[in-house]
């Protein structure tokens, strides 16, 4: 019995691991692609007339449609219009 408790211990511990490893690679890359729409945020506003008070501010993004030209434009295999779909 206490063999069986040792592999459920071990089994739970890699388990435990491999989702934390898991975890950290989806964190690390939702922290690139947030990297990379501050910057296309940043290439909107310097390159556009008229940008509204909100994006100015941090509070709403550029057009979903530009931001993914921009997107396929640097070969990013993610687009904007997947994260904004309401399931």
């Amino acid at each position: 019995m206490a063999f069986i408790t040792s592999l459920i211990t071990l089994g739970l511990a890699w388990y435990s691991a491999a989702s934390n490893a898991h975890g950290v690679a989806l964190k690390a890359e939702a922290e690139k692609r947030n990297a990379v729409i501050q910057r296309l945020v940043g290439y909107y506003i310097s390159s556009h007339d008229g940008i509204s008070p909100e994006i100015m501010a941090g509070i709403a993004l550029p057009p979903t449609d530009w931001l993914d030209q921009q997107l396929a434009n640097l070969h990013q295999n993610w687009r904007m219009k997947d994260y904004n779909a309401k399931p």
